[in-house]
C-alpha cells in the first residue's frame, strides 16, 4: 500500500516515468537519500511537463518515505493530499482509497489521530463499498490498529474480527506476513496478553514486519502492559519503541519520548 499500486500504471511500465517512480522507492531504502530526492523530482517534474497526472500522483505518494525519513511531515502530508485531490480528480475509486489509508497511516504514525480520522474512515468506506479497489481488508486493519492504540478496545476487537471474517473471502486473504503480524498485535491489546506472547510477537515484527512497524508493534505492547498495570513491563517495552525509533525513519520519537516520560513519572 505504500508505495504506487502497480495496476495504476501497469499500461506504460517500460515507460522511464515507471523507471524513475521505482528507483525513487527503492533509493531510501538503500540510504541513498539524496539520489532519491533527485529522482523523484525529475519524475515529478517529469510527470508535470506531460500532464500526466497518474504518474504525478504515484511519486508524489512515493515521496512519502523519504520525507518521512528526513522529518518532514509537512511534506508528506501535503505530497499525500495532492496525490489525494489528483486521484479523486481522475475519478479512481482505487487511487483515492491507497492515498487515503497512506494518509490515514502518515497521521495514526505522526501521533496525530484527530488528523487520522476522517482519511482511515474514508478509506474503510471506500474498502466496503468496493472491494474490487481493495483485496485485502488493509484499511479495517488500520482502524482496528488506531483503535487499539487510543485504548478503545471494544472497537477494536469489532474490527480486527470483521478484518479476520473479510479476509476468508475468495481473494482478500491478508497475505503478507506484516500484516499477520499486526492483526496478532491488535489481538493481543485487546485480550491483555501476557508478556511472552509479546515477546513473541516482537521477534516476528523484527523479522517479518515493514517499514515503522516494529516500533508500532513494541509501543503498543508498552500501552497494553501499562493499561494493565504491569508498569515495569509497560516501560521496558516504550523504551525499546524509542530505540527502534532511533534506527527506523519514523516520525514517533517525541511522542514515545512523552509517554515514557509521564510512564516513569507515575511509577515514580
Amino acid at each position: 500500500m505504500r508505495h504506487a499500486d502497480a495496476r495504476f500504471i501497469e499500461a506504460e511500465a517500460h515507460d522511464d516515468a515507471f523507471a524513475l517512480l521505482l528507483a525513487g522507492h527503492v533509493l531510501p531504502e538503500l540510504g541513498r537519500a539524496a539520489e532519491a530526492e533527485a529522482t523523484l523530482a525529475e519524475a515529478i517534474a517529469l510527470a508535470t511537463a506531460r500532464g500526466d497526472l497518474l504518474h504525478l500522483g504515484a511519486a508524489l505518494n512515493n515521496r512519502r518515505n523519504l520525507s518521512v525519513a528526513r522529518g518532514d511531515l509537512a511534506r508528506a502530508r501535503d505530497d499525500l493530499g495532492r496525490a489525494l485531490r489528483i486521484g479523486r480528480d481522475l475519478g479512481m475509486i482505487g487511487s483515492e482509497y491507497v492515498y487515503r489509508f497512506n494518509l490515514g497511516e502518515l497521521e495514526h504514525q505522526a501521533g496525530e489521530p484527530a488528523r487520522a480520522v476522517p482519511h482511515v474512515a474514508r478509506a474503510v468506506e471506500l474498502e466496503r463499498r468496493h472491494p474490487e479497489a481493495a483485496t485485502a481488508p488493509l484499511a479495517r486493519l488500520l482502524a482496528a490498529r488506531r483503535a487499539a492504540h487510543a485504548g478503545d478496545l471494544a472497537a477494536a476487537r469489532a474490527l480486527i474480527e470483521e478484518v479476520q471474517a473479510a479476509s476468508q473471502a475468495p481473494g482478500a486473504a491478508l497475505g503478507r506476513p506484516s500484516d499477520r503480524v499486526l492483526v496478532e498485535m491488535v489481538r493481543l491489546a485487546v485480550d491483555a496478553a501476557p508478556e511472552p506472547a509479546w515477546r513473541a510477537l516482537r521477534e516476528r515484527s523484527r523479522r517479518e514486519s515493514l517499514e515503522q512497524e516494529p516500533i508500532e508493534v513494541c509501543e503498543q505492547h508498552g500501552l497494553t502492559a501499562l493499561r494493565a498495570g504491569r508498569r515495569e513491563e509497560g516501560i521496558a517495552a516504550l523504551e525499546c519503541a524509542l530505540e527502534l525509533a532511533r534506527e527506523i525513519p519514523s516520525l514517533a520519537g517525541p511522542r514515545l519520548e512523552a509517554a515514557l516520560a509521564l510512564a516513569r513519572a507515575r511509577t515514580g
